[in-house]
Formats: C-alpha cells, sequence, structure tokens
C-alpha cells in the first residue's frame, strides 16, 4: 500500500514489478527511503527532503 509521505514526495518508486503486480525495492531504494523517513521525523518538509535528496549529500549526517 502506498502511504501518503511516498504518494506525495514520490521519493521510492518500485524498481521492478513482478508479473503479478507485486512492488519490488532494492537494498538502494530501502536506504532511500530510512532517509526519507529520518527527515519526516525530524521535521523536514517533503520539499526540503526532495531539495537534500536530488542536490545535497547522500548521507544522514551530510544533510543534517
Amino acid at each position: 500500500m502506498d502511504t501518503p509521505i511516498l504518494r506525495q514526495g514520490r521519493s521510492l518508486k518500485p524498481s521492478f514489478r513482478t508479473d503479478t503486480g507485486h512492488r519490488l525495492y532494492t537494498e538502494k531504494d530501502l536506504f532511500r527511503l530510512e532517509q526519507v523517513l529520518v527527515l519526516r521525523f525530524l521535521g523536514f518538509s517533503l520539499q526540503e527532503i526532495r531539495a537534500c535528496l536530488t542536490e545535497g549529500p547522500q548521507t544522514l549526517q551530510g544533510i543534517l
């Protein structure tokens, strides 16, 4: 099931889909999801998160 944070932020799309439509995610996808969730927990807006993940450092320490 899609969650509002992922649907609104369009931050995580499945890398693959099975023949029956199930979403499959890579380890890299799950790492990105973890970053989004931590930044949301810290109070970042979806726009700020998008900017951090597209323009900024790829580690949470670098973002913070």
